[in-house]
């Protein structure tokens, strides 16, 4: 069925009984994006964001938060939702961590092609909830797209990360994002804290199993490497533009030779060049 027709028919199924609905409710909630509506025509003008629309429905039904895996949060294009995003995120992230039986598996935060948003610039509030996601300890995919200054402690703070996928990302280390400007370090930390609610790990907890990084390999996996997350990586798809991302790539591959399975490598010297290789 198309996916409007399925929509349809699994809203129809749930009011057949209890057990079609509690059947009905994991496949309609299993996957939630909170893209923006399509251009709205002036007939449209007054309906609301899908986002709130959201938030409404798990305010009528907080038990929904228990069906929800994966969680898809699209920034619009140049950022345009992050208003509405700002206003009713942080209460649907509430309604997932007040609910133990909620088991959010993947998280994917993205910007439209052919735009960035810029992760520091986010309003505090929407910074503080994308952290928050690191609390969620079943949380073992994360994909992001079309972001730059992304603090590093972003990625290292989850502890159960197992597949990241980037996409256009540029990754800063925390210290250039929050200099000290003649402060103590504890004054710089306390600011960070501040910031995200919560004390920054040091170093990663998790140990990668996929990596994928389009665009930036070099910059991205520098910002990793003193930390070695990589031991244990499984699968590798990188897009090679550069000698950077070269120099990156070979220590990535070292650090993960005794464990990689699987390469897919787009190399970009001239000549375009692609590859999958299987260990």
């Amino acid at each position: 069925m198309r996916q409007q027709e399925s929509l349809r028919t699994l809203t129809t199924c749930a009011l057949v009984g209890r057990s079609m609905n509690h059947r009905c409710r994991k496949h309609l909630f299993f996957s939630i994006e909170t893209s923006p509506r399509r251009k709205q025509t002036h007939l449209e003008s007054k309906k609301e964001a899908r986002i709130m629309s959201l938030r409404k429905i798990m305010d009528s039904d907080p038990t929904l938060a228990q069906y929800i895996r994966h969680l898809r949060i699209d920034l619009g294009i140049n950022g345009v939702e992050i208003h509405n995003l700002t206003q009713h995120l942080p209460h649907i992230l509430q309604h997932l961590s007040n609910n133990s039986h909620c088991y959010l598996e993947t998280v994917e935060i993205f910007a439209k092609a052919f735009s960035q948003v810029k992760f520091s610039s986010l309003p505090t509030v929407l910074q503080q909830s994308f952290f928050s996601f690191q609390n969620f300890i079943s949380l073992s995919t994360l994909t992001l797209s079309n972001l730059t200054s992304v603090p590093v402690s972003f990625i290292t703070g989850f502890p159960n990360l197992l597949h990241l996928y980037l996409t256009a990302v540029f990754l800063i280390k925390d210290e250039l994002l929050f200099p000290t400007q003649k402060a103590s370090r504890n004054a710089s930390m306390d600011r960070r804290a501040l910031l995200h609610g919560r004390s920054l790990p040091l170093s990663p907890t998790f140990s990668l199993c996929t990596l994928s990084v389009n665009r930036f390999f070099g910059l991205c996996t520098a910002t990793f490497l003193e930390l070695n997350p990589f031991s244990g990586l499984k699968k590798l798809t990188a897009n090679i533009s550069g000698i950077s991302d070269a120099r990156a790539f070979a220590q990535v591959i070292g650090s993960a030779a005794n464990t990689l399975e699987m390469l897919d490598l787009y190399a970009e010297f001239g000549n375009f060049y692609a590859a999958s290789l299987y260990f």
